[in-house]
Order: C-alpha cells, then sequence, then structure tokens
C-alpha cells in the first residue's frame, strides 16, 4: 500500500503527478528509492541500442511502402499482368489534338432529322406494320402563299358557313299544369 507525504497544504493533483512521475521513471527500483521520498524527474538517458532500432525500424517501413508501390513483373495482379493489356489512358500526343472551339468540317455538329430516309430503322419486331405507313405530309405556309390563296377563295355564305342548330322557333304551352313541372 502506497503513502503519501504531504509538507503541509499540497494538492491532490500535485501529489498524483508526483507518484506518476515516480511510477513512469526509468531509474525507479524498489531497493535505492523508496516510495515516499520526492524523486525529481530526470530525463531518460538514450542507449545507442535504442536509436539502433528505431532506425532499424523506420528503414523496414520505408522498404515495406516501397515494396508496395513498386512491384516485380511477376508479382502483378489483376487484368494489368495480361500480356495483352493496354492501358486505356490517353497518351499526350493522342488527347487532344485540337482546341474544342475550332470548327471543321469534320467536328461539325449532326443535326438529326425525322425523314424516313435520314433515319436509321432499327425494328425491335421484324414484321412491325406500323411501320410501313407512308410518311406524315406536312405543307409549310408563308405569307405570300397565304396572300395568294385567299384572293384566290370566295366565300359562299350558304355553303361556306354552317347551317344554325336550331331551325324552328320554340313553341310554349303556358297551360301546362304547374308551368311544366309536373
Amino acid at each position: 500500500m502506497f503513502f503519501f507525504r504531504s509538507d503541509g497544504p499540497e494538492p491532490a493533483t500535485l501529489r498524483i503527478q508526483e507518484f506518476r512521475r515516480f511510477l513512469f521513471s526509468p531509474h525507479r527500483s524498489i531497493s535505492n528509492s523508496p516510495l515516499p521520498f520526492r524523486v525529481a524527474a530526470q530525463p531518460p538517458t538514450p542507449t545507442p541500442m535504442a536509436a539502433s532500432a528505431s532506425a532499424a525500424g523506420a528503414g523496414k517501413s520505408l522498404a515495406q511502402t516501397f515494396r508496395r508501390f513498386f512491384k516485380m513483373p511477376w508479382e502483378i495482379t489483376g487484368p494489368c499482368a495480361s500480356p495483352e493489356y493496354r492501358s486505356a489512358l490517353p497518351g499526350a500526343l493522342e488527347y487532344r489534338q485540337r482546341c474544342p472551339a475550332t470548327l471543321t468540317e469534320e467536328t461539325r455538329a449532326v443535326v438529326p432529322t425525322a425523314d424516313p430516309g435520314t433515319v436509321y430503322d432499327i425494328k425491335y419486331y421484324t414484321r412491325d406494320r406500323r411501320r410501313d405507313r407512308p410518311p406524315v405530309r406536312r405543307t409549310l405556309l408563308r405569307k405570300p402563299d397565304l396572300e395568294r390563296y385567299m384572293a384566290a377563295k370566295q366565300f359562299d355564305p350558304v355553303k361556306d358557313f354552317p347551317a344554325p342548330y336550331v331551325n324552328t322557333a320554340v313553341e310554349e304551352d303556358y297551360d301546362a299544369v304547374g308551368g311544366g313541372y309536373q
């Protein structure tokens, strides 16, 4: 059992620190330094054996790091180990041969069209009859064409306008019982 010596009003934290210093001191031995005495903290003296051990450990970790990144050809595994493997990364001269803003005939944008002659027709069902229909005919009307059509058109009020829906006059029966609601 350990007892702390107190020389007056010393805080408990200082006594605990003194005890820890005593426990973790490299020069501690039970025969030459009894516990109740104060032990001055001394830095541990470096031994040449410890220095060589730390250097050896650092050398081993450095060698393992190099071994992890640089491997012998027979230690490489995965798809790149095949003799037919070719890296997918482009070389410096094949990466971007021209500026993206340079417009040439090869880089001109292709605008898709819906004309049946220009559509590459891939049929999921080979006997799909819906694709055999003729294309929808579309007429583009411009202003001069409309003016010419309007000048040639003659309106006939009897033929061109629809007949009114109600042709006869409605006759009210004022003699109905309850106004016709019974």
